[in-house]
């Protein structure tokens, strides 16, 4: 069984539609065109939404689904990250040290600093 069985009766695929369109082409003068051209852009001016649509495609390009929405503004993010990283190093030191100072107290099962016991 040679072919494609799904397709009988749906036409010959890209090469049918290459076809399709050299026939076309063959059969539309260059003055057929100017008169499309003229009547897309007459339709496009009385305000025909199609006619707007199908004039700025051709004309502009297809237009691209806008990109999705990023989260937080990137400069507000830099901003935040460099308070973080540019603190001064005794800053960042002095927070680890208690921390580790704390946690040594409580092994060793002294009182907390500013606790009371």
């Amino acid at each position: 069984m040679p072919g494609n069985r799904a397709a009988v009766g749906r036409g010959g695929g890209a090469g049918e539609l290459a076809r399709w369109r050299r026939l076309a082409l063959e059969a539309t003068s260059e003055q057929d065109m100017l008169d499309a051209w003229a009547k897309l852009v007459e339709c496009a001016k009385a305000g025909e939404p199609w006619a707007v649509h199908e004039f700025l495609d051709r004309t502009m390009g297809k237009a691209v689904a806008a990109p999705p929405e990023l989260g937080p503004d990137p400069t507000e993010l830099l901003a935040r990250l460099w308070k973080e990283w540019a603190r001064p190093a005794e800053d960042v030191y002095s927070d680890r040290v208690a921390a580790l100072e704390a946690e040594n107290r409580r092994l060793r099962g002294a009182p907390e600093e500013g606790g009371s016991t």
